[in-house]
């Protein structure tokens, strides 16, 4: 390789006006063909074309609100002495420093506590397009309540959930829906929490294993 080298050098070292000519020619082809380059930040972009399925997903990911967000997470570095209120406090300053770029609106926002108004909002939206994810069983546990006692069974559990430790939290389900119509689409929420590796600690959202703390820019 490096006779081919010398070679190229001794071929050009007298026929210097062939080097600086080559030399042009390859600078203007280069331009020219970098005028045909065109750039996208559209990772979709990269998505394998699968027809109408392809582009649903596209569609999808585009809307997705979560690739827009930056994940910092918060950690101390021996994980035996490591502390969740510290790390509280340390979020708490940290998004005290990003309150003038939200105010410039360099960035969105900043969410370091679990929003509570969100959970009451989603449920909301499940209530007030119910039909819609009701499946064929759903309907078949509708029609139970109307068979023998089933009434009387469901008024039952209602009584024993507001009466549980858990009563305040589902007291406003319960009145707006005291024949559990939604129960079966809401406890479909919960199926994420079951390969969840994360747990809310003083509205504040954690690792499994309390060790590190997110926050979402």
């Amino acid at each position: 390789m490096g006779e081919f080298f010398v070679r190229v050098y001794d071929f050009f070292s007298n026929r210097k006006s062939l080097l600086y000519s080559l030399m042009v020619g390859l600078t203007l082809v280069f331009c020219v063909l970098a005028g045909f380059l065109s750039f996208q930040e559209d990772i979709t972009s990269f998505f394998p074309d699968n027809g109408n399925e392809s582009r649903r997903n596209a569609m999808i990911f585009k809307n997705l609100k979560i690739k827009d967000r930056i994940v910092v997470m918060l950690s101390s570095s021996d994980p035996e002495t490591v502390d969740a209120d510290d790390l509280i406090e340390y979020s708490d300053k940290f998004r005290d420093l990003f309150v003038s770029k939200i105010d410039s609106g360099i960035i969105h926002g900043l969410m370091s506590e679990f929003d509570d108004e969100k959970i009451t909002r989603t449920i909301d939206f499940i209530y007030n397009h119910l039909p819609v994810y009701m499946t064929e069983k759903d309907y078949e546990s509708l029609d139970s309540l109307l068979i023998g006692n089933g009434i009387e069974r469901q008024i039952e559990r209602n009584y024993n959930k507001l009466i549980s430790p858990m009563g305040i939290a589902v007291r406003d389900i319960v009145l707006r829906d005291p024949f559990g119509l939604g129960s079966a689409t809401l406890s479909k929420l919960n199926i994420f929490n079951q390969y969840s590796d994360y747990t809310i600690y003083d509205q504040h959202i954690f690792s499994k294993d309390m060790n590190t703390l997110l926050m979402f820019i």
